[in-house]
């Protein structure tokens, strides 16, 4: 990778609070857009759940504010991973909601969703550039946003993604396969050929 690359890379990890000093790459790519980087992390949440042959009305829980308030409370946000915590697959919310500008406590809600065994992504659309984040050091499993908000890229800029380093080499996690998610000793043999 190129010099201005690497500081591209170097900056953006910073405001992640990326653990990616001597190799930018290693949890943090610029790609896509936000969909996209979500659906690779898992979202466009009613389609994913679709695809996996569950019904979004049963298998998505969500989560509002209580009557008459206009933010949602921490505090309901953790009562519901720890009711339902046993059953959730992923625990997918925003860094900062984008009608209100609430700035949910990350830190926190990971850490109830992994004591129940759930992995945690974060849409960062309107955190990035934001506000503060410390993504490896709050153990985010994933998270992806678009530039084009606070990073001042303009619209039409591409997006990025944020993969946990604990998760670049497990390959106990069922992946959707693509030409690097095969062995390398046996990526050539087009076995499946006729």
């Amino acid at each position: 990778m190129g010099g201005a690359a690497t500081t591209t890379y170097k900056r953006l990890a910073s405001l992640l609070a990326a653990k990616s000093s001597h190799d930018p790459t290693v949890e943090v790519a610029i790609m896509n857009g936000l969909t996209t980087n979500l659906h690779l992390g898992m979202y466009a949440v009613e389609s994913q759940i679709r695809h996996h042959q569950y019904d979004p009305a049963v298998s998505l829980i969500t989560i509002g504010p209580r009557l008459d308030e206009h933010t949602i409370r921490k505090e309901d946000v953790l009562a519901k991973i720890s009711e339902e915590g046993h059953s959730i697959a992923l625990v997918l919310f925003s860094g900062v909601q984008y009608i209100t500008g609430q700035f949910f406590n990350i830190e926190a809600i990971i850490k109830a969703a992994h004591s129940k065994g759930c992995y945690v992504g974060i849409d960062l659309a309107h955190a990035i550039g934001n506000v503060e984040l410390h993504l490896t050091d709050w153990g985010v499993d994933f998270a992806c946003w678009c530039n084009y908000k606070y990073m001042n890229g303009g619209p039409g800029s591409i997006g990025g993604f944020y993969l946990h380093k604990k998760h670049a080499q497990d390959f106990t996690i069922p992946r959707f396969l693509g030409w690097w998610a095969h062995r390398s000793e046996t990526r050539f043999d087009m076995t499946n050929c006729k």
